[in-house]
């Protein structure tokens, strides 16, 4: 979610190997984000038994590589599934929005949320989109949440319309530090009992088992890959469904809006239209306005073509003088003269 959500962490842990005598291995995995800005794609680099008996005796195997964003290395934890795995590690979907297209294509879809930085709202809020899709997720890394605390997340995300796959709940500092505390003393009875304890503990382990049962693993049902893409675009088309009905939504409030506010102004023209007859009834001005109409309408008949063949020069006069004397005389007295050097 955030830079305080500890995706490197967790993918640190998930990755890290701790009985491997491969510095570089170490040193690149811990140090992958030294260079880089946006995001990185994990991949598995395959060790066979050959590579194993090579990496053995001459201490030479499959190598750990980090290439223009691709990291690509001999990870145990990634060949514990049965179809090769492509990871892409975004540290915040606030800063690479851009990338958030590539991860809605992804067929698993992981996101990680520190409660102390953002507040379930908030959450809910900003990725509702993904939180909607059964194929995510959800792993909130807080040291110490009960069973009570996960409950009231699902419920609350419910009530939101958001229904991810699973909410978990990760220690992934605790696992580096069962980690690191066997890789400095790997024959100790104590470290090894530590890292038991602690590894377990941080409940990391849930979260590979319910990527098992998502994409298959070695010891149980395989899943095929056509039936991953098939759930895949299934997700995809309810997902562009769900959009198109929310954008259809919003256009609707907008309209209904326009609609009221037309409404509104209508009937205050109707007010002010209203309002305006009275005004006019009330100071004369109609009555003003009939009674030249018909004055001058008197007149203006009285004008025959005859007439006004003969007397054409005179008709600018005749008309002038007509309107001066009988259009609306009496309002005169009614109007207010206002000085335009005021």
């Amino acid at each position: 979610m955030d830079q305080w959500a500890g995706s490197h962490e967790l993918v640190t842990a998930l990755l890290e190997n701790p009985f491997t005598s491969d510095k570089d291995y170490s040193d690149i995995l811990w140090n992958r984000w030294k260079n880089q800005s946006t995001h990185l794609t994990i991949e598995c680099v395959r060790v066979t038994l050959y590579s194993q008996i090579l990496n053995r005796h001459f201490s030479h195997g499959p190598s750990t590589s980090l290439v223009n964003g691709a990291l690509n290395i001999p990870s145990y934890w990634l060949q514990q599934y049965p179809l090769p795995i492509q990871v892409t590690e975004v540290p915040s979907l606030s800063s690479q929005p851009f990338l958030q297209n590539t991860l809605l294509r992804g067929d698993v879809l992981v996101l990680l949320c520190n409660p102390l930085t953002t507040p379930l709202p908030t959450l809910i809020t900003k990725t509702d989109y993904m939180l909607r899709r059964p194929i995510t997720v959800l792993i909130l890394t807080s040291a110490g949440a009960s069973d009570h605390v996960l409950e009231h997340v699902k419920r609350e995300l419910a009530a939101a319309g958001c229904k991810p796959r699973n909410v978990l709940t990760v220690d992934a500092l605790r696992a580096l530090d069962a980690i690191s505390a066997l890789k400095s003393d790997p024959s100790s009875s104590a470290a090894i009992q530590r890292y038991q304890n602690d590894f377990t503990g941080s409940r990391i382990s849930t979260f590979s088992e319910v990527l098992g049962e998502m994409l298959g693993s070695k010891d149980s049902r395989r899943v095929s890959l056509s039936d991953i893409r098939a759930r895949t675009a299934l997700v995809q088309m309810n997902s562009a469904l769900h959009a198109s009905a929310h954008s259809v939504a919003q256009a609707r409030t907008a309209t209904d809006r326009v609609f009221a506010g037309a409404s509104e102004l209508q009937s205050q023209v109707e007010e002010v239209r209203a309002r305006s007859d009275e005004v006019l009834a009330e100071s004369g001005v109609d009555e003003a306005l009939l009674r030249g109409s018909k004055e001058m309408k008197t007149l203006l008949d009285s004008l025959t073509w005859p007439t006004v063949i003969w007397r054409v020069d005179e008709i600018d006069t005749l008309v002038g003088s007509a309107l001066e004397s009988h259009w609306c005389r009496e309002l005169e007295s009614q109007v207010c003269h206002i000085d335009p050097f005021y």
